[in-house]
Formats: structure tokens, sequence, C-alpha cells
């Protein structure tokens, strides 16, 4: 079944929490990482009726309750550091923000043929909505709230060759690691480049 969820998702047949949860019900998917967006996927995977184990580098004592509270939903906890069976044994690895791209329980699970996708990539399997994804260092808040400007204004307006060119685009780094498969090859790569750096005139 290697690479099988993935390829299920390459596929143009839709996308949405029931299409999700047709390609993930009962696979086996590990989720690294255990601050609150591997906390989301955790619990967003076992609606799904994914088969769970989440793994973290910090010990139990180290998490907070709501990790440890996952148990009850049916996740498998791995604490206090990573095994390579739980990346080798997976159907799909999903990683938290915060996990180095440079894990090399990662590396394992490619050599063994696993999809290796961030949590926006499952968030993007899971809507029917259309995305607009911010990345970079600085201008993030700045740019978001002038994107929902534009959109709301073009909605009141009606003006719907400015709503559709932006909601119909995802906006994003084309370097960005944590957007792959599916999800690059739909994003609208709007990008732009500045010189200007701060302190400078």
């Amino acid at each position: 079944m290697r690479g099988a969820v993935a390829e299920r998702f390459a596929r143009p047949s839709g996308r949405g929490v029931q299409a999700a949860g047709r390609v993930l019900a009962g696979r086996r998917v590990a989720v690294v990482g255990l601050a609150r967006s591997g906390l989301a996927a955790c619990r967003l995977l076992r609606r799904l009726g994914a088969r769970v184990r989440a793994t973290d580098s910090r010990a139990a004592d180290a998490l907070p309750a709501e990790v440890l509270a996952l148990r009850d939903l049916g996740v498998e906890l791995e604490l206090g550091g990573h095994t390579e069976g739980t990346f080798r044994e997976a159907d799909l690895v999903v990683v938290s923000p915060g996990v180095p791209r440079s894990l090399r329980y990662l590396d394992v699970a490619r050599a063994a043929g696993l999809p290796v996708v961030g949590e926006v990539e499952l968030a993007y399997w899971c809507s029917e909505a259309a995305f607009a994804a911010i990345t970079g260092s600085n201008g993030k808040s700045t740019t978001a709230a002038l994107l929902g400007a534009i959109l709301g204004e073009a909605e009141r307006a009606d003006i719907p060759e400015i709503r559709d060119a932006w909601v119909e685009k995802f906006i994003a780094s084309a370097r960005c690691p944590r957007c792959a498969g599916p999800l690059r090859r739909s994003l609208g790569r709007i990008t732009s480049e500045c010189g200007w750096k701060g302190g400078e005139g």
C-alpha cells in the first residue's frame, strides 16, 4: 500500500471530509509533533477513521494533559523520542510545522516509499474551500488583512473578476517546504519580493 494514500489524493476525485474519509479510513497514519497543529491533525484523522500513532520527542511529563487525552480518542502515543518502526509501518506521515525537516526519521519514511506531508496538506485534502496560504518571514499578518479586505470589498461590490482571481488561487511561496503534492500543484503562485529591509530608508 506504499504511496496509495497520496496517489488517491493526487487524482482529481474531489476533496472534502467525506472524500478524505473514504481514503484514510483504516489507514495507519503517523503524526510527528504534538503541539497545537499535531493535536488538531490527530483529532481530525481519528474523525476520518484513520489508525493514528502520534510521536513526539518530549516526554509525557513535558506535554500538556490534552496530549495525553488523545489516548481516549484511540490515538497511540509514542513519547520521549521516535522509533523507526513508527515511520516504516505507516501509510502516511503527517509532520507538524515545528518539526525540523532534517529529522532523520522523515528520510526513513521517504526511503520506504511513504508520503510525507505537512498538516496544511492534510487540511487541504479535507476542505472544499479555497485556501489563501500566505508565507514568509515578515508581513504575513499585514498581507492576510489586505487580502481579507480585497476579498470582502470585491464581494460587497460584486466584482467577480477580482473575487474569482483571488479566491480561486492560493498565494504561497514556491519554496514553501510544507506545501507539497496536490497542494503544491494547485497553487496559483503569486509571489512578490522587494528589496526593502528594516532599518533602511
